[in-house]
């Protein structure tokens, strides 16, 4: 584990030469939870109780074929406050697609967010956390902001509650963006151990002084 926290993106390459946002500039104990791959039929619902339960604002990046298929979770989430941000469609590798296909996987979200929500993202994660000069060009034209992430607690390999807690803690600084899953790309992959340790990880916040936030009220903090 430690060597993995040495690198959060776990071999997601990092573009240096790029402006990707990956955590929020600010001293205020302030960390976003944001969540991929959803909704999920089976775990969005138990997630979204539980950040109500802790009065907690996510940031749920969602893929396209999924919120056509659960429009109603994705009400939800508008309504009870939190963020929605553009995920694809499909979640390919975009840098192994051609420029065509790039922009219908971005536009097909785009469209499907904005059909249920009433109003287009303005935030995207790249699929796998992978992009290039041509993913940052289709998003500068739909006025989309690149999020990445600065901490991650490995939540789709099944880690236990203890290691979880454990990885979130030694990540937990001042703007941390965390990554997390809610969903699958286009299988129904179970997101049991995610519901598991969220419960605990917003307990250990809370413990250390810290505020979960929605990206969306701190975009101007976004670096």
């Amino acid at each position: 584990m430690a060597a993995q926290l040495d690198n959060p993106y776990h071999g997601v390459p990092i573009l240096l030469s790029h402006r990707v946002g990956t955590h929020l500039e600010t001293a205020d104990r302030e960390v976003v939870l944001t969540f991929d791959d959803g909704p999920h039929p089976d775990a969005s619902g138990p997630i979204l109780d539980i950040l109500a339960r802790y009065d907690a604002r996510a940031t749920f990046f969602l893929i396209g074929h999924n919120v056509r298929r659960n429009p109603d979770l994705v009400r939800r989430m508008q309504a009870e406050g939190h963020a929605l941000g553009n995920h694809t469609d499909t979640h390919p590798k975009l840098p192994e697609i051609d420029t065509p296909s790039l922009r219908a996987e971005l536009e097909a979200c785009q469209e499907a967010i904005q059909a249920v929500s009433g109003a287009a993202p303005t935030l995207f994660r790249p699929s796998y956390g992978r992009y290039d000069d041509r993913v940052l060009a289709e998003c500068h034209r739909l006025g989309l902001r690149v999020v990445q992430w600065s901490a991650m607690v490995w939540d789709w390999l099944g880690p236990s509650v203890e290691d979880a807690v454990a990885a979130f803690s030694a990540q937990l600084v001042p703007g941390a963006i965390v990554l997390l899953h809610d969903g699958s790309n286009t299988r129904r992959d179970s997101r049991a151990a995610t519901i598991a340790l969220l419960g605990p990880l917003l307990e250990k916040a809370r413990d250390q002084g810290f505020h979960v936030v929605s990206l969306a009220d701190r975009l101007e903090r976004l670096r």
